[in-house]
């Protein structure tokens, strides 16, 4: 994670593998979100409209502190603070947040809410915290291996579909995940996947340096 203070004294911060451009002018104050996660806090008393563009879309801040992030060709927006608006494509009206709901938009544009969420999951990386709320087990493996330089793997009988939930809050630590070597979905006594959703809950010993993620159901 790396913090950046942006000219007019508006604060970014980035998560790992993040990459932006900055774009300051006497008209605008805009950030291009290349690849990554951005969090951003701006600030006030800057006549000049704040924009984050991302895949075609754009976030027009109104004052307030939110999230951008770019990931597998989506696009996700969430509001930590008052309000944003989020235009996904050039000929798409605008759709306005406030703090505590996020959205979802594609290349075509097309917008998706994603409700509403305690403000600590949006952008939680920023306190070293990685969500996975009903994920896939494909979807959790590409999230731990994005802070990972070494590969992530699943063994065992671990369907890449099924859901999975971290954490007893749905969150865990990065700096766990990005030390775990390789995610493992377990059988019930009776020898079959349970419908209960599994979680990683704790580290699993191995005989090598590095620790599991543990998935159990």
């Amino acid at each position: 994670m790396k913090t950046v203070a942006l000219p007019d004294g508006s604060m970014a911060m980035l998560d790992a593998r993040t990459a932006i451009a900055i774009h300051y002018d006497g008209a605008e104050r805009c950030i291009a979100l290349l690849r990554g996660d951005l969090w951003v806090r701006v600030a006030h008393g800057d006549r000049r409209p704040f924009r984050v563009s991302a895949l075609g879309g754009v976030t027009q801040d109104v004052g307030t502190a939110f999230g951008v992030s770019l990931r597998n060709d989506q696009a996700t927006v969430g509001v930590t603070e008052d309000v944003v608006g989020v235009q996904a494509a050039a000929d798409s009206g605008p759709v306005t947040l406030h703090a505590s709901q996020w959205l979802r938009y594609g290349p075509g544009g097309s917008v998706m809410r994603l409700g509403n969420a305690p403000a600590a999951d949006i952008a939680p990386w920023r306190s070293g915290e990685l969500l996975l709320q009903k994920a896939s087990v494909r979807d959790a493996i590409h999230a731990i291996g994005w802070y990972r330089s070494g590969p992530v793997l699943p063994v065992g009988d671990s369907a890449a579909d099924r859901r999975i939930s971290a954490g007893p809050a749905g969150s865990m630590s990065i700096d766990w995940a990005a030390s775990s070597c390789c995610v493992r979905l377990h059988k019930n006594s009776r020898g079959s996947v349970g419908r209960r959703a599994p979680a990683i809950v704790k580290p699993y010993g191995c005989t090598t340096n590095a620790t599991h993620s543990h998935l159990s159901v």
